[in-house]
Formats: C-alpha cells, sequence, structure tokens
C-alpha cells in the first residue's frame, strides 16, 4: 500500500509539472501586477512547432526544442511590447487578444492535428525517471530555485517586486519599467514553451488544443 500511495503521489506531481512551470512564468507578471492569459495557447503552439521541426522539417530534437523555447519567448516579447510600447491599459487585454491569436495560428500550422511519437531526448523531462521520482518533478524543483533566486538575489528581480508594490515610486526612483517589464514577459512566454516540452514529452504528443484552460490554473 505504500509503495502505490508513493506512486500516485508521484503520477499527481508528475502531472501538476506543467502547471507549476507556467505559473512560475506568470508569478513574475502578477508581481509586476499584470497578467499573462496566453500561456496555454503558447504552451500549445510552441509545442506544435517542436513537433513539425522534429517530424516534417528533420531538424535535431535538441535544435527543435531551442526553437520551440524561442518562440514561446517571443511570444512574451510581443506581449510585453503591446504593454510598454503600444501603451495597452492592462496586460489583461494584450494577453488575451494573443492568447486568441497563437490558439489559432496552433490550429493552422498542422490543420488541428496532432503529432506523436518523437525520440527519447524529447521525452527526456517528461517521462523519464530518475529511481522512483519523475524526472519533472525534479526539473521543476530546480527552475523554482533558480527563479527563488532570480526574484530575491538580483537586481532585476528586486525591480519586479518594485514595480508591482508602487510602479510610479519605481520610476521615480530611476527603475527602466519598460525594459523589466519586457524581461518579465519574455521569461514568462519562455515559461509556458517550456511547459510544453515537458507535456509533449510526458504524452508524447503535441496537438494544438494542449494547455486550454492552463491560464487560469496557473493564475490559481
Amino acid at each position: 500500500p505504500n509503495f502505490l500511495q508513493m506512486r500516485n503521489i508521484m503520477n499527481v506531481l508528475n502531472q501538476a509539472s506543467v502547471n507549476c512551470l507556467l505559473s512560475m512564468g506568470v508569478l513574475l507578471a502578477i508581481l509586476t501586477g499584470g497578467n499573462d492569459l496566453s500561456t496555454g495557447a503558447n504552451l500549445a503552439l510552441s509545442s506544435m512547432i517542436v513537433a513539425i521541426a522534429i517530424k516534417y522539417w528533420g531538424m535535431n530534437p535538441i535544435a527543435a526544442i531551442l526553437l520551440g523555447l524561442l518562440l514561446g519567448a517571443l511570444i512574451g516579447i510581443l506581449n510585453g511590447f503591446m504593454l510598454t510600447k503600444m501603451h495597452m491599459p492592462h496586460p489583461f487585454i494584450s494577453t488575451l487578444g494573443m492568447q486568441n491569436v497563437v490558439r489559432g495560428l496552433a490550429l493552422i500550422v498542422t490543420g488541428a492535428a496532432p503529432v506523436s511519437s518523437f525520440p527519447k531526448s524529447v521525452q527526456f523531462l517528461g517521462n523519464s525517471m530518475v529511481g522512483v521520482v519523475p524526472m519533472s518533478i525534479i526539473f521543476v524543483g530546480i527552475v523554482a530555485l533558480i527563479i527563488y533566486v532570480f526574484l530575491n538575489r538580483t537586481t532585476t528581480g528586486k525591480h519586479i517586486y518594485a514595480i508591482g508594490g508602487n510602479p510610479e515610486a519605481a520610476k521615480l526612483s530611476g527603475i527602466n519599467i519598460d525594459k523589466t517589464l519586457l524581461i518579465v514577459y519574455t521569461l514568462c512566454g519562455f515559461m509556458a514553451a517550456m511547459g510544453g516540452i515537458v507535456q509533449m514529452g510526458r504524452v508524447d504528443s503535441a496537438f494544438p488544443l494542449a494547455g486550454t484552460g492552463y491560464e487560469l490554473n496557473a493564475v490559481a
């Protein structure tokens, strides 16, 4: 019974690992007083591009994963650009619009068809074990530690807290708010893509409706 209980706990944590990664990205946006509602769609499109690059373009799996992460970060940059340079009134509006655009692209790129059967290197983070512990759980722990150090031990991390606490005071104190917000939303997009990599490894499939509703789970 103890073994079965432990296995069930590990299964639950493994399934939650994707939302954990998304939530750590959204955390950065929330700390600045913003939000990112495009993370679920970003997860889907990023993982679909990785799948297409491997299956149809013959790209090296590692290079394909880097391409997916780059795409996720690019979507984050666009979210940050709309907020800082286009002066959208609140990231809720711009990221909700981005959610619909990105989800539509995820459906278009393969005609709404899923792509499956990936090399072991793609499945590593989502479907491998270290003893009895899924690699995804260990990976989440490592990323959480990095985020903690970033927020509490770096200048940019302190700027994130300052902007969320009082943006006007942060601006008067010399903090480059636009630069900090661009970093925040880029990292948020990157984390969404990372969640997509873990998910496609866990289920050995990429599909355009992946991540539906994940943005609300991440916020919660």
